[in-house]
């Protein structure tokens, strides 16, 4: 199913408008810029049927999961992020192990930019798990995306009825919308 121009733009600046508005992190890891910790990522997650959309958790916030059910998780974090040790200082990977969870990554954002091998992953780790999958990023704005895209190239959902359920995320409305005060819409291009 090939996606409209004008809905790649729009999830593309909607991940870009996030990042820059300062979007709240979810994790447990104090920020250097505040003395305060984060909300737990379980506070801000989003529950979409099987897969939970969150953004970083801790170590604490994984075991947690895991008492819930949650039998795999899928990181699109970049590498980079995931080796700042202040943004997350344990080893994600190495303790999911330890708890029995299977673990994938498919970054997105960074040095690797926007594509879409995070949802044939987030397919495959569906496809593998019986019970609900993490999907989660640094705040749950690019995990949010992937399952949209996911649903409306997998499920064949609409557009902006999807995107639409990940207002809680701060991923809709779209900020050109909100700047403009006008309503938008997202269509897909007409498969030829």
């Amino acid at each position: 199913m090939v996606l409209s121009r004008t809905f790649i733009l729009a999830l593309s600046f909607a991940l870009v408008s996030c990042a820059s508005t300062g979007v709240e992190k979810l994790s447990t890891v104090p920020s250097s810029k505040s003395a305060a910790p984060s909300p737990s990522a379980l506070t801000g997650m989003l529950r979409k049927d099987r897969v939970w959309i969150a953004g970083q958790p801790s170590a604490d916030d994984l075991r947690a999961l895991k008492a819930q059910g949650v039998l795999s998780v899928l990181n699109v974090r970049t590498a980079e992020e995931m080796a700042d040790r202040a943004e997350v200082p344990f080893e994600e990977e190495t303790l999911l192990h330890d708890l029995g969870i299977r673990y994938a990554t498919s970054p997105l954002g960074g040095s690797v930019g926007i594509n879409d091998r995070a949802v044939a992953a987030l397919t495959e780790a569906l496809a593998q798990s019986d019970g609900p999958v993490l999907l989660h990023c640094a705040s749950g704005s690019r995990a949010g995306l992937v399952w949209a895209a996911w649903q409306i190239r997998e499920l064949g959902r609409d557009p902006t009825e999807v995107m639409r359920e990940l207002e809680p995320l701060g991923l809709w409305p779209l900020s050109i919308e909100k700047a403009s005060g006008v309503e938008m819409q997202l269509q897909r291009k007409p498969v030829r």
